[in-house]
């Protein structure tokens, strides 16, 4: 099995949100009564790597509780400023963020890129998980996401994580996640093979091939093939 990184949790509750929704009070939730400072991640991270040893994934900085990119930008640029030494040290290998679709641009991700964010949470992690629970209990989800219409689509959603495609990008996450176990141990440089049933091809590429180029770089793969073949049970390694 690969080894998995840590995550040192800070929190920025409520911060950037538009709202005050009764169903999410993140002050409480995370028990953070005011947003986090650049002192703050400093003594997070500091007291991660004092307190555990590196489990050879690496450990993520986490920014939780609030819409980050929605906070005023020399915000964001001080609290990802204060991680910038433990990226550059290796005590950090990446940072992660919870943030909203209508707060995120082409200027904003560029920030993020450069500032070592790797994962941006929005919902498709979140029901990648939670789907696979509900299956083996036998409960049956019959639509993921909103019934995609025209005006959706075109951009009238206020909020949330709205795509046409939502169940299809969820079961495309679920399927590399079961990539990701099947190829645990790959030697960078390897050439690798997946055979998957032949329906859920799509969902094993990923969108525009996703999936494929992820999993690919992740391992250091000179190349994967991604197979369909008939009498195969979901996904499996070639051999």
């Amino acid at each position: 099995m690969s080894a998995r990184e840590s995550v040192i949790p800070v929190f920025v509750p409520h911060l950037g949100c538009p709202n005050d929704c009764v169903f999410c009070d993140q002050r409480r939730i995370s028990g953070a009564a005011s947003p986090a400072t650049a002192e703050d991640v400093r003594r997070a991270v500091e007291a991660a790597a004092a307190s555990s040893a590196n489990n050879g994934g690496g450990r993520q900085l986490a920014f939780y509780g609030g819409s980050f990119t929605a906070i005023p930008a020399w915000q964001q640029e001080e609290l990802l400023g204060a991680a910038q030494p433990y990226l550059a040290d290796g005590t950090l290998s990446s940072l992660r963020l919870s943030t909203r679709p209508d707060a995120i641009d082409g200027e904003v991700l560029a920030r993020l890129r450069r500032c070592g964010v790797r994962t941006v949470e929005d919902a498709v992690r979140v029901c990648a998980r939670i789907l696979p629970v509900f299956e083996a209990a036998g409960i049956p989800v019959i639509r993921l996401g909103l019934n995609p219409t025209e005006e959706l689509s075109g951009g009238q959603a206020a909020g949330g994580a709205y795509h046409p495609a939502l169940g299809e990008l969820v079961r495309a996450r679920i399927m590399r996640s079961r990539a990701e176990e099947l190829l645990a141990g790959a030697e960078p440089g390897a050439r690798a093979a997946l055979y998957v049933e032949p329906r859920l091809m799509s969902q094993a590429v990923g969108q525009h091939g996703e999936n494929r180029a992820w999993l690919k770089e992740k391992f250091g793969l000179k190349e994967l093939k991604i197979l369909p073949r008939e009498g195969v049970k979901g996904l499996m390694r070639a051999e």
